[in-house]
């Protein structure tokens, strides 16, 4: 339709917490929301894949985390903590941004076995993932993460690829003004 204008909406941070799961499926439930973006580290990730079980109306993506940012609630790798070390901080959670994540040192390759069990945590939790994207940023502190679909990820055995998720379905559409 000439005029038409598709618009994405999307939740980020699902599984982060119970309260943020029932507050992105509400939205999800009055059509506000079409994408949501999941958090594998996070101790809520059961909780939304009971929440969101055949919700073929929602696009799923995972959320990739490398920091844990918060005080009171922390979170850590997928991977075992012995095969990511420059990722994590001495208490065995993520660096707390992604600034001190470089300035710990980590390593691109420590980032991609973590990124890739991630993405393997949400499929077994039974969420068909059709995008990725980044929480805070990781690649403007860690150089490659982001285009992990321009060979990076696939020299390294990755199947994620930082692909959108545009399928019309999901966008809400508008007649422009």
């Amino acid at each position: 339709m000439k005029g038409a204008i598709g618009l994405i909406t999307r939740a980020d941070d699902a599984g982060s917490s119970a309260t943020a799961n029932r507050a992105i499926l509400e939205a999800c439930d009055h059509g506000i929301i079409r994408n949501v973006s999941l958090m594998a580290t996070c101790g809520a990730i059961e909780d939304a894949a009971e929440l969101f079980r055949g919700r073929d109306d929602i696009c799923f993506g995972v959320h990739l985390t490398l920091n844990a940012e918060w005080d009171r609630v922390r979170w850590g790798p997928v991977m075992p903590n012995d095969r990511v070390p420059t990722l994590i901080d001495a208490e065995g959670y993520f660096h707390r941004t992604p600034e001190a994540m470089k300035a710990a040192g980590a390593l691109l390759d420590e980032a991609f076995l973590e990124m890739q069990a991630q993405l393997n945590r949400l499929r077994e939790l039974g969420f068909p993932i059709r995008y990725a994207d980044e929480h805070m940023f990781s690649d403007a502190y860690l150089k490659g993460t982001r285009n992990g679909s321009t060979g990076g990820a696939r020299k390294r055995g990755s199947s994620i690829s930082a692909v959108a998720c545009a399928d019309c379905r999901f966008a809400r559409r508008r007649t422009a003004k």
